[in-house]
């Protein structure tokens, strides 16, 4: 696809969005879709800075606020809020704060949800167990819901790749933690106040018992009739918005795994991955808060361990200044020893704090009848031990 960009008052040229210059006859059919429907084909490579100089509008940050916010203000992230009260057994104001301290449709219906739903949430009912016990599970939680928007952190410079190399970054900073904080602090606080209600609401109870999550979302809406149904059906369309942009970016982290694979169109490995987490999602649906509460502290072991890493190398190695001239260059590039032995260092780290249903770690349960820490340990352990070994890291092999 091309499109015309004003690069001055004077001029204007033509700029080739697709793969510029396609090796194989995938590619070259990639760049007629890119043409014809408008399916992005560029993929890994860096976008020429000439098709990214425009001057900034207003309309421009807010939009990355907005994308941040969509995605995190859908349905299935709902789940979250009910472990609060559920699982962890945290009152209704605990959950609440626990998650304070770590578009438009959705919105809408999801304050139809807090007036029909809300006389039936329990702000009475105190959380259970006491000493160790609670401060286990708060802990527990506290790291889990911190988990959820630290697992956007290794995708998201994906999807601002179009902005020029002068966008301000602290308001690029402000949007992208304005938009996931905001969008996951509606959608779980919503789903404390179900989780809080089940035991005083039979039916609710009922529905969660014997479908989950989306059954309860279902009869909190029941007393509306018809119109709460529309509000189910609206909800559940609107999940896209979380599933969009996280196959946007799982088709450039398969580009990433190496040259073979770059040169396979990002539009074939988003199929692929839309196939795969359909039948994932398939598979699981009747253990959804098993799948979250194991898989999603999984995912928060390695971001930490990955983002503290990139942080340090960052500012302690590269000091801000990243040679872009060389991003494919393997000869130049970090062998990355130190990267792969902090990373196995983090996750024994990882290991022995975790607290999951199906294995206890010897540090994670010294804490009440258990806690996961393993987040935290991953990224202490990662912290002390990547700059020595990068340091020698460079002084061995020089680069």
């Amino acid at each position: 696809m091309e499109k015309g960009l004003p690069y001055d008052d004077a001029a204007t040229e033509t700029v080739q969005l697709g793969i510029s210059e396609p090796v194989n006859r995938l590619e070259r059919w990639a760049n007629k879709l890119d043409t014809f429907a408008g399916m992005e084909a560029r993929g890994i490579d860096r976008i020429p800075e000439e098709l990214r100089e425009r001057v900034l509008s207003t309309k421009d940050y807010l939009q990355m606020f907005i994308i941040w916010f969509s995605m995190n203000c859908t349905a299935n992230q709902m789940t979250m809020g009910v472990l609060g009260p559920v699982t962890y057994h945290l009152s209704l104001t605990e959950s609440i704060l626990i998650c304070i301290f770590v578009w438009a449709p959705t919105v809408l219906v999801l304050f139809v949800l807090i007036g029909v739903a809300g006389p039936h949430f329990d702000t009475t009912t105190p959380s259970q167990g006491s000493g160790a016990t609670l401060a286990g599970n708060r802990l527990s939680y506290f790291f889990l819901t911190a988990s959820a928007p630290l697992s956007w952190s290794s995708a998201a410079a994906d999807y601002v790749t179009y902005y020029p190399k002068s966008t301000n970054k602290y308001i690029v900073f402000g949007t992208t933690t304005g938009g996931i904080v905001l969008g996951k602090l509606l959608i779980e606080f919503l789903g404390i106040g179900l989780g809080s209600g089940l035991l005083k609401n039979p039916s609710w109870e009922a529905a969660f018992d014997s479908q989950g999550i989306g059954a309860l979302v279902v009869e909190s809406y029941s007393p509306l009739g018809g119109f709460g149904n529309f509000c189910c059906v609206v909800l559940a369309l609107c999940i896209a918005a979380n599933c969009i942009p996280g196959t946007y970016a799982a088709a450039l982290n398969w580009q990433q795994l190496g040259a073979p694979f770059a040169k396979v169109p990002r539009v074939i490995w988003s199929t692929f991955s839309c196939i795969v987490f359909t039948v994932i999602a398939i598979a699981g649906r009747d253990k959804l808060f098993d799948i979250f509460i194991n898989w999603l502290s999984l995912i928060g072991y390695w971001t930490i361990i990955w983002v503290t890493m990139t942080v340090q190398d960052e500012f302690l190695f590269r000091k801000g200044h990243f040679d872009w001239e060389i991003w494919n260059r393997k000869d130049l590039l970090p062998h990355g020893y130190a990267a792969l032995f902090t990373f196995v260092v983090g996750w024994v780290g990882a290991i022995l704090g975790m607290y999951q249903t199906w294995y206890t770690g010897p540090l994670g349960g010294l804490i009440g009848q258990g806690a996961d820490i393993g987040l935290p340990i991953a990224f202490a352990w990662a912290a002390v031990i990547y700059p020595p070994a990068r340091w020698l890291e460079l002084k061995v092999v020089g680069r």
